[in-house]
């Protein structure tokens, strides 16, 4: 699944610490919908999400960051 450019997963109540996991299994991603989860941390997020060097989308609306 490298190759994947867009993942929509809105709405899942999801923590910042999967975003590593999204990170190292969807290193080419170019949009991420995590809007309407429970990413509290902003700067924990942005950290787990540096190594997305082709994001040029990220969508974290209401998100309690």
């Amino acid at each position: 699944m490298t190759s994947l450019i867009h993942l929509g997963i809105a709405y899942n109540m999801l923590q910042t610490p999967v975003l590593n996991t999204i990170a190292k299994n969807f290193p080419n991603l170019f949009c991420l919908d995590v809007a309407f989860n429970e990413l509290c941390d902003f700067r924990e997020a942005c950290r787990e999400l540096e190594t997305l060097e082709s994001i040029k989308m990220l969508y974290l609306t209401g998100n309690p960051l």
